[in-house]
C-alpha cells in the first residue's frame, strides 16, 4: 500500500509541477515578488495531519493555499525514499525581497517571506522559519520510522488488542448491569419501604435502574474513549487525531482542577454563610416551638401562631442567606448560570400568582386566629375537626372522618363558624330548635326540651339549658332549646342523641312536632305512642 501511495505521487508531482526539474525554477520565481493578503486567512501547511508552518503572503501569484498545496507534494514525492533526510534552513534574497528556504537533503520545500509573518506575534522571519524547519523534520523522520512495514504490523496488533479488550469489558459491563439491577433493587425497595411510610418501592426500583444505567453508561463512554485514543495513536496518520483527543482529556481534567481548586475559598465562604443562617434558624426555632408549647409567653406572638412565625422568619433567613451567598457561588457570573437564573425567575413570575394568592390567604387565616389546630368549624358545607393550618390550605376532618381540603384563598372568602373559640370554662355553646303548633302550650314545650336535655350526655347541668321563643309564626311556634356542652369535638354527637330524646319527650307527651309543616290542623296529634316505640326490628327499654 505505501509502495502503491508512494508511485502516486511522483505521477502526480511530475505531471503538475513537473518535479525534480521544475522545482529550482519555481524556488526562484517564489524570491522574485511577494504580497502580503491582510483580508486573506492564514493556510497552515499541514503534512500528513501534523502542522508545520502558516503561511500567508502571495507569492508570483501563487496563493497561500496554492504553496502549501505544493509544498505537500514536493514532501511527499521527496518521502519516497526509506531513508532519514537533513533538513536545512537558509536565507534567500533577490533584489529588495528577502526570507527563508526551507530544505529538505538540498531540495526546497517551502519558503517563508516577511508577508507570512503574524502581524499580532512578537516573533521575527528567522525564528519562526526556524521553528518551521524543526517540524519539518521531526514529520519525516517520524514519517519514516511509522510507515515501516513492521511498525504498522505492530500497530494493528495492538489495535486488534486493545479492541478485543474493548469488547470483552463492554460485555463486563452489560452483566454488571443486570447483576447492580437485581442486587441493589432488592436493597433499596427493603429499606425503602422501612423508612416510609408510603409504598414507595415502584418509584424507588425505577431511580435505582436509572442511576445504575447512568454510571455504566458513562463507564461505558470512558472506556471507549480511552479505547479510541490508544487505537488512533498507534498509526502515523492517526496519531495527530489521538493527540488532539489526549489533549481535550488533559484539558478537560486540568480545567476542571483548577476550577475546583480556584472555587475552593467562594466555597468555603458558601459553606459559612449557610452554617450561619442554619444556627440562626435553630435558634428561632427552639424559641417559637418553646412559645408554641407555651413554655414561654410574649407579647407579640402568641401560641397558635407561634408555628407560622417559626417558618415565616426560616424562610426570609434562608432567602437572605441565598441573596448574600449567591455572587460567591462557582459560576454565578457565567452566562449559563445567569441565562438559568432569569428563566427561572421568569418561570416563577408566571405560575406565582395563584401561590402568592394562596401564601397571602394563609398568612391571613393564621394571624387572624380565626381557627387553630383542634376547634371544631363549619366552612361553608363543611363541618368538621381542624388538623392542620398551613400557609396554602386548610386540613379539616369531617364528621364522617374524611379529610376535606380546603384552599386558603377559599378559607378568605368564606364565612368561618369556629364552634371552639368562645367554649371558655363554661363549655361551648349549641342550640337546637322544633317548631310546634299553638294547641301546645308553652309551658309544657319549655320543660319537655328542658327534660330531653337532662336525659341527654353531653350535655352539662352548669350553667344550665335555657328556652327561647324565636318566632311566632302563621301554624306553628319556633322554641329553640340552648345549652352547652361537656365536649366541643362532640357537638354532632351530643346534637344526634338530643334529638332523639326531644322525640322520645314529645311523642309520651303526646305533643305533635309540626315538622314538616301542615297547611291545616289534623284532627288528631300526629304523635308515636309510646307502645310503638321499640316497634320491631328496634330492640329497648323503658325509651330513656
Amino acid at each position: 500500500m505505501s509502495v502503491i501511495l508512494r508511485v502516486l505521487t511522483v505521477l502526480a508531482v511530475s505531471a503538475g509541477v513537473g518535479w525534480p526539474a521544475a522545482l529550482p525554477a519555481f524556488a526562484q520565481a517564489e524570491t522574485e515578488s511577494a504580497s502580503a493578503d491582510s483580508g486573506r486567512e492564514p493556510v497552515t501547511l499541514m503534512l500528513w495531519n501534523r502542522p508545520v508552518a502558516e503561511l500567508r503572503a502571495t507569492l508570483n501569484g501563487l496563493s497561500p493555499r496554492d504553496r502549501a498545496d505544493r509544498a505537500v507534494l514536493r514532501t511527499e514525492a521527496l518521502a519516497l525514499r526509506d531513508t532519514f533526510f537533513s533538513v536545512e534552513v537558509v536565507p534567500a534574497a533577490v533584489g529588495d525581497l528577502s526570507g527563508y528556504m526551507v530544505k529538505a537533503d538540498g531540495r526546497i520545500i517551502f519558503a517563508l517571506v516577511q508577508g507570512d509573518l503574524d502581524a499580532e506575534s512578537s516573533l521575527s522571519l528567522e525564528e519562526v522559519s526556524t521553528r518551521a524547519g524543526r517540524e519539518l523534520a521531526a514529520v519525516l523522520k517520524s514519517h519514516v520510522v511509522d510507515m515501516r512495514p513492521g511498525e504498522l504490523l505492530r500497530g494493528a496488533l495492538r489495535s486488534a488488542a486493545a479492541t478485543l479488550l474493548f469488547i470483552v469489558l463492554a460485555w463486563l459491563l452489560w452483566r454488571v448491569r443486570r447483576f447492580a439491577e437485581a442486587r441493589f433493587g432488592a436493597v433499596v425497595h427493603k429499606r425503602g419501604a422501612k423508612l416510609l411510610r408510603v409504598d414507595m418501592a415502584p418509584f424507588l426500583a425505577r431511580a435505582e435502574a436509572g442511576l445504575v444505567r447512568l454510571g455504566l453508561l458513562v463507564l461505558f463512554l470512558a472506556i471507549g474513549y480511552f479505547w479510541l485514543y490508544y487505537v488512533l495513536s498507534q498509526f502515523y496518520f492517526t496519531q495527530p487525531w489521538a493527540d488532539h483527543l489526549g489533549g481535550y482529556l488533559a484539558g478537560l481534567a486540568t480545567g476542571i482542577g483548577l476550577g475546583i481548586l480556584y472555587a475552593v475559598p467562594d466555597l468555603c465562604t458558601v459553606v459559612a454563610i449557610f452554617l450561619v443562617t442554619k444556627v440562626l434558624v435553630q435558634i428561632l426555632g427552639s424559641f417559637f416551638r418553646a412559645v408554641e408549647a407555651g413554655q414561654i409567653e410574649v407579647g407579640w406572638v402568641q401560641a397558635d401562631s407561634a408555628r407560622a412565625t417559626r417558618k415565616i422568619l426560616s424562610t426570609v433567613a434562608w432567602l437572605f442567606a441565598l441573596t448574600v451567598a449567591y455572587p460567591y457561588i462557582p459560576g454565578s457570573d457565567s452566562d449559563a448560570f445567569k441565562g438559568v437564573s432569569v428563566f427561572a425567575g421568569l418561570m416563577i413570575s408566571l405560575g406565582s400568582t395563584g401561590l402568592i394568592n394562596q401564601l397571602v390567604s394563609g398568612i391571613v387565616v393564621i394571624y387572624s386566629r380565626a381557627l387553630k389546630v383542634g376547634d371544631l368549624v363549619t366552612v361553608g358545607d363543611t363541618a368538621g375537626k381542624v388538623m392542620d393550618v398551613g400557609f396554602l390550605s386548610t386540613k379539616i376532618m369531617s364528621v364522617r372522618r374524611e379529610e376535606v381540603t380546603i384552599p386558603n384563598a377559599v378559607m378568605t372568602s368564606s364565612a368561618v363558624t369556629n364552634y371552639s373559640s368562645l367554649a371558655g370554662p363554661e363549655g361551648a355553646m349549641a342550640t337546637t330548635s322544633v317548631t310546634i303548633g299553638y294547641d301546645a302550650p308553652w309551658r309544657q314545650v319549655h320543660a319537655l326540651l328542658m327534660q330531653a336535655a337532662a336525659r341527654t350526655a353531653g350535655i352539662r347541668k352548669q350553667p344550665e339549658p335555657f328556652v327561647v321563643q324565636r318566632s311566632l309564626s302563621d301554624f306553628f311556634v319556633e322554641y329553640e332549646l340552648r345549652f352547652r356542652l361537656e365536649r366541643a369535638d362532640e357537638r354532632f354527637i351530643v346534637l344526634s342523641s338530643l334529638h332523639a330524646q326531644i322525640q322520645d319527650e314529645f311523642n309520651e307527651a303526646g305533643v305533635q312536632i309540626m315538622s314538616p309543616h301542615f297547611e291545616g290542623q289534623p284532627e288528631q296529634a300526629v304523635v308515636v305512642p309510646k307502645s310503638h316505640w321499640f316497634a320491631p326490628p328496634a330492640q329497648g327499654g323503658d325509651g330513656h
